[in-house]
């Protein structure tokens, strides 16, 4: 027996609503979801966020789809790729937060560092350590 392409199974899935034919589609869509999203997503759990927000919108927004505007597989790699853009956004933003939180907390490191002068006092490596951690949080 043949595979159904992508657009029967959405059709068949479009008429019917039903739960069999919806797990038909998403077994079928799902392989090329996730590897579109790691192409924009590096890790992993980022790429199965988007790829679940990408399948809760196809089945929210399912009454959306015009097939006379386009195929079903543009439509849904269109959303796969907003999503993906979106979480990329939300996730390079805390990325670069606590990159700049580490930024000063190294500066000030940097500076206990450079400014006691090993020969005549010993640092204590282990209370900077816990005192940066302790910014960092």
């Amino acid at each position: 027996m043949a595979k159904k392409d992508i657009q029967e199974l959405a059709e068949v899935f479009i008429k019917t609503s039903s739960e069999k034919d919806f797990i038909k589609l998403y077994k079928r869509i799902r392989p090329g979801l996730f590897n579109y999203c790691r192409t924009i997503l590096y890790e992993n759990e980022l790429i199965e966020d988007a790829v679940s927000n990408t399948i809760l919108k196809i089945l929210t927004k399912i009454s959306q789809y015009n097939p006379n505007k386009g195929n079903f597989s543009t439509w849904i790699y269109n959303i796969a790729r907003n999503e993906s853009l979106i979480i990329k956004k939300e996730n390079d933003r805390y990325l670069s937060r606590n990159e700049m939180k580490g930024e000063s907390i190294f500066e000030e490191l940097e500076e206990k560092i450079h400014y006691t002068p090993f020969e005549k006092e010993e640092v204590d490596i282990n209370s900077l350590y816990e005192s940066v951690l302790e910014k960092i949080k």
